[in-house]
């Protein structure tokens, strides 16, 4: 429950608001829900999305093995899953994968918690996915040939 004053958090026991003292008025289910609903909606539109940023407000790139290109994206709504190839050799694992027509330049590899997110773009096609690396395993090796991007593991 919420105050309809101030908005505090109430307990369904209490007469009085502890925040404001107003007197608390109870309602059935639906009414509050509407409340809750009121809420939600006056913190949507509340919120403001910015238009500008300054080079300040850029966020920093912490990611060495993120690459960022400055060119203009296309935006494709054509998005494809890349097909993976993964040979695992003990104490190594290699992805390939395909990306036919991608620019080498356009390839992003972005390291997460436990995997990898990769996007790159073609002409056509957008190519996006993420593969998870085993517990141990740190990237070794990364190129793009043949249109396939190569990343390698090791334990």
């Amino acid at each position: 429950m919420l105050c309809d004053n101030c908005e505090s958090g109430l307990r369904k026991n209490w007469k009085f608001c502890p925040t404001c003292g107003a007197e608390i008025v109870h309602e059935d289910i639906f009414i509050s829900l509407g409340n809750v609903l009121k809420s939600i909606t006056k913190e949507i539109e509340s919120f403001e999305e910015p238009n500008n940023y300054s080079a300040l407000e850029e966020p920093l790139e912490t990611n060495i093995h993120e690459k960022r290109s400055r060119a203009p994206r296309k935006n494709n709504a054509n998005i494809k899953e890349p097909k993976v190839g993964i040979k695992n050799l003990g104490n190594r694992i290699i992805f390939e994968l395909k990306l036919p027509g991608a620019d080498p330049d356009e390839v992003q590899l972005t390291e997460l918690d436990e995997s990898f997110e990769i996007k790159a773009h073609a002409n056509n096609a957008s190519y996006f996915k993420i593969i998870t690396v085993p517990q141990g395993f740190s990237l070794s090796d990364q190129y793009f040939e043949n249109d396939k991007l190569v990343l390698e593991f090791v334990a």
